[in-house]
């Protein structure tokens, strides 16, 4: 069958890679190591400290709901759509900021 060939061809491709000779295990391909050095790592601050503070509105709302709260839940919940969705706001306006400058 198909399905069948495909997988011996996979296998085999996979079994030529892990046998040849410059194989390492955890070895760095220098070419993918080169490749990445010369593309410059952005990093916004406001990202991660956007994800903490959707995570403790998540975990607040969470707690309130669990204590019978609705109300209170459900506003949290909103609040943390609307910082998750900032937070997701600034990694694309940070990627299409430094997106062509590197």
């Amino acid at each position: 069958s198909i399905l069948h060939s495909s997988t011996e061809i996979i296998l085999f491709s996979l079994e030529s890679i892990f046998r040849s000779p410059n194989f390492e295990m955890g070895a760095v391909n220098s070419e993918l190591e080169d490749l990445f050095q010369d593309k410059k790592r952005v990093r916004n601050p406001f990202v991660p400290m956007g994800a903490f503070i959707t995570a403790g509105v998540l975990t607040a709302g969470l707690i309130s709901f669990r204590r019978g709260n609705s109300q209170l839940g459900q506003k949290l919940m909103r609040a943390r759509v609307v910082v998750q969705g900032a937070t997701v706001a600034l990694m694309v306006g940070t990627a299409y900021y430094y997106g062509e400058k590197f």
